[in-house]
């Protein structure tokens, strides 16, 4: 190395130990990756479940419940959390 690339990358150095530690941890440590899945049976379940909930009191809950069809419904939740998947994605892109 010349003595002008070891100055200039001593002063980098410099430059970045004078940046506070909120800013190294903003940029660097601060991060956290979070994977998740969804499975149709768990969506069942809990489709099933709320519904079960929200139809508390009603007499005819256990003739309605299986009456709906799951599976449009499944398909638009799917699609849902794809829009959010990737607005997500994007957001992260975007702030880093």
């Amino acid at each position: 190395m010349s003595l002008q690339d070891q100055i200039r990358f001593l002063e980098k150095f410099e430059q970045n130990l004078n940046r506070s530690s909120r800013t190294y941890r903003r940029y660097n440590a601060n991060k956290q990756d979070h994977s998740f899945t969804v499975s149709k049976k768990a969506l069942h379940a809990g489709i099933t479940d709320a519904l079960d909930i929200g139809l508390e009191g009603n007499k005819k809950k256990h003739e309605l419940i299986p009456n709906i069809d799951l599976l449009e419904q499944f398909e638009k939740l799917f699609v849902q959390l794809q829009k959010l998947y990737f607005s997500l994605l994007f957001l992260c892109l975007v702030v880093t």
